[in-house]
């Protein structure tokens, strides 16, 4: 199913335990792609600790992408943590430039014609000079 509204990049999905210059378990995903990174900071003020070891950071997302519904992208979530082991990483707009950790996959709209992914992820690598960030 397409997206709702018009993409403005696409993404290459890997993996944990693939990583370019290897092919992406997902390429070429058309999606729509924007900086989110105040309210996802906000979202997570005053997060949990454990141990004396804030989670607060793990759940911070710094960007979205809104994807098809169907593409098969996966997030670390784990019942209340994130395992980065579990989670695929996003590079956008393809495997030769910025990277990021997916944080978490809800579907909105489920059911209705406009039917897709919100996908919330964390930037881990930026080549500079860049235009997607």
């Amino acid at each position: 199913m397409a997206l709702p509204f018009a993409s403005n990049t696409t993404c290459d999905i890997y993996r944990h335990g693939n990583a370019p210059p290897a092919n992406p378990d997902v390429a070429g995903v058309k999606i729509y792609f924007k900086e989110e990174y105040t309210k996802g900071s906000e979202a997570n003020e005053g997060a949990a600790s454990s141990g004396g070891t804030a989670l607060q950071s793990q759940w911070k997302w710094t960007h979205i992408a809104f994807m098809p519904q169907g593409t098969d992208v996966r997030d670390g979530y784990t019942g209340g943590n994130i395992s980065q082991a579990n989670a695929d990483f996003v590079w956008v707009p393809n495997k030769n430039q910025s990277k990021y950790l997916v944080i978490f996959v809800e579907r909105v709209n489920r059911g209705q014609a406009t039917d897709y992914l919100r996908v919330y992820l964390q930037r881990v690598i930026v080549p500079w000079p860049s235009n997607e960030v």
